[in-house]
């Protein structure tokens, strides 16, 4: 969110879109790259025996999920910036 990047992911079948992309069930850590490094990573986890998924890709601005547009990551980051005080305003 900070940088003002939105993505395009696609999650896994069978799984709920939210725990396959916020759960804390799993250890697992995102890594952000330019197209040319992503071999070289699989490559490198796969030497040390770490299971490697490709999600998507970094976009201009917008939240897509499963080919479903959900908006302008500036209007995520806005809701998730003042939730606090909206709750506290009701």
């Amino acid at each position: 969110m900070a940088g003002g990047k939105g993505f395009d992911v696609c999650t896994e079948k069978g799984l709920r879109i939210d725990a396959g992309l916020f759960g804390e069930s799993q250890s697992r850590v995102v890594v952000s790259c330019d197209s040319a490094t992503v071999a070289a990573i699989e490559t490198m986890a796969a030497k040390f025996g770490i299971a490697v998924s490709v999600l998507g890709k970094v976009n201009a601005s917008d939240v897509v999920v499963n080919g479903e547009n959900w908006g302008s990551i500036i209007e995520w980051k806005n809701n998730y910036d003042t939730a606090i005080e909206k709750q506290l305003a009701k």
